[in-house]
């Protein structure tokens, strides 16, 4: 296997990424540093960075080299953002670096952020219209993009660290601050008219600001997943954030479940910036991006390998499958019987269309869990589902393909954990695919069959599974005898198997 580290210098913090590049191209983070030298943090009025700050930011570039040696990569990419670009004494961080490092680092210019952010985050994400917004320390890509592709752009001149120096959020911002800070960035937002044709469309963010801002924003309505890819958000729930973070002062965002400490001085205006372009642009919310600047530069290198992204779930859900030593053709063949009784079944069943992303997910890992243990395997798969960082499925349809998973061998109580995303049809959807699960995975592993080697009779009080090939040895109709009863008390009719 491959070894890349990505190195992203960027105006508040420098983070090291080590990914693991499998033999297909798909590829796996294996370590996340971060430390926070802040380059563009007291830039001097010649546009200047202090020389303490670059001396931070290279023993922090000297450590992230070692970390590397250790893990045994194979390349180092390291790339700049805005503060090295702004400055006009970059080159004095960037010689020694190559002098005595030995590693050219690549100054992005604005349009390589956005252009990296965008291909990092749509690779992750069925959204086909939004306008991303990336938020570094010193300032902002915005991408306007249709039907996944790039519309419009522009890099904005602030970002979280020069806000915070444009007012005073570092404590409680007072009426006089606020007013301050929005009428600055209401100027920035203004001088961009694309962003008044953008309506109706969501946000799509990317970077670590809004990532805080989705995690303060979960742990404060108890959210029943740490996920924070794909997390959504509307104006209001935005607003109750930057609400509740403009009253307090320092030492109270330092305590503030969710936020980390090393942005808890910048973290309301950043908070501010999103808050009012959502509402500048009427956009319809946020959706969260746990991938952006630095999967956009790893995903260029994995274009040259040879590696294409065209289905956001199908791509991630067959990494996994790859990463996780399953089979795709067995995960394709309880996917044919799966569909064929489900099809069946409907008039008993009658449920509405069920997404393609639950029905795949839990015929392709519905056994993911006997890598821990064959004991209770249901339930590891359970959680390892819903940890397996599957893109392009929603979190209630994740939950769901999960629960699924953890009660196709016994009912269990764990849906109790996530009423904030279910309801009672969800739950009565759980329950009838859960039985299906268990029968095709019978016929998949007992019968050995495949979807056209049998067909399903409804017939009175009975629903008889027909075996159209091979011989049914007793063995196999107790095997599948031992779900009628749970089948009896979900569909209300008898289960049996016959050879046609």
């Amino acid at each position: 296997m491959k070894r890349i580290g990505i190195i992203d210098i960027g105006s508040n913090s420098i983070r090291l990424v080590i990914y693991e590049i499998s033999p297909n191209r798909s590829f796996k983070a294996i370590e996340d540093i971060k430390e926070s030298p802040r380059l563009g943090d007291g830039v001097n009025e010649r546009g200047e960075m202090k020389l303490k700050r670059m001396d931070l930011a290279f023993h922090t570039l000297m450590l992230f080299k070692r970390v590397c040696e250790r893990y045994g990569v194979d390349e180092i990419i390291p790339f700049a953002t805005a503060a090295v670009r702004n400055s006009r004494n970059s080159h004095v961080l960037l010689d020694l670096v190559r002098e005595q490092l030995g590693m050219d680092i690549k100054v992005f210019s604005g349009e390589d952020e956005a252009f990296f952010s965008f291909k990092g985050a749509i690779n992750n994400l069925e959204v086909d219209e939004g306008i991303l917004m990336d938020m570094g320390g010193a300032s902002t890509e915005l991408v306007w993009y249709k039907e996944r592709k790039v519309h419009k752009w522009i890099s904005l001149n602030f970002g979280s660290v020069t806000l915070s120096q444009i007012a005073q959020v570092r404590d409680s911002l007072s009426s006089k601050e606020e007013e301050q800070l929005k009428k600055y960035i209401m100027e920035e937002y203004s001088r961009v008219p694309w962003l008044k044709e953008a309506e109706g469309i969501p946000l799509i963010g990317v970077g670590g600001t809004i990532r805080n801002l989705a995690k303060v924003h979960s742990l404060m309505i108890n959210y029943p997943l740490l996920l924070l890819h794909d997390y959504r958000m509307n104006l209001d729930e935005v607003e109750s954030v930057y609400r509740k973070i403009k009253g307090m002062d320092y030492e109270e965002k330092l305590l503030l479940p969710g936020l980390a400490r090393s942005r808890a001085d910048i973290f309301t205006g950043a908070v501010c910036a999103i808050r009012e372009l959502i509402s500048y642009s009427s956009l319809s919310g946020a959706v969260i991006s746990g991938f952006g600047i630095r999967e956009g530069v790893l995903y260029e290198k994995l274009y040259e390998y040879g590696r294409t992204f065209e289905n956001v779930f199908e791509t991630s859900l067959f990494d996994t499958v790859e990463r996780y030593s399953l089979s795709r053709e067995d995960g394709e063949r309880v996917y044919g019987v799966f569909t064929k009784i489900l099809e069946a079944l409907d008039p008993l069943h009658k449920m509405e269309r069920i997404p393609e992303e639950i029905l795949r997910t839990i015929c392709y890992m519905g056994r993911v869990g006997v890598s821990v243990s064959f004991h209770d395997y249901p339930l590891h798969s359970f959680y390892m589902i819903l940890n397996a960082e599957l893109r392009g499925i929603s979190h209630k349809d994740l939950v769901k393909a999960a629960l699924i998973v953890s009660q196709q061998e016994k009912l269990n109580t764990l849906h109790k954990n996530y009423t904030k995303l279910l309801g009672k049809s969800d739950l009565k959807e759980i329950t009838y695919l859960s039985i299906i699960l268990r029968i095709s995975k019978i016929f998949n592993r007992t019968f050995l069959m495949k979807r056209e080697d049998f067909h399903v009779e409804i017939d009175g009080e009975r629903v008889r599974f027909c075996i159209d090939t091979g011989e049914l040895m007793d063995v196999q109709v107790s095997r599948m005898l031992m779900s009628g009863k749970r089948f009896k008390e979900v569909f209300g009719r008898q289960l049996e198997v016959v050879k046609k």
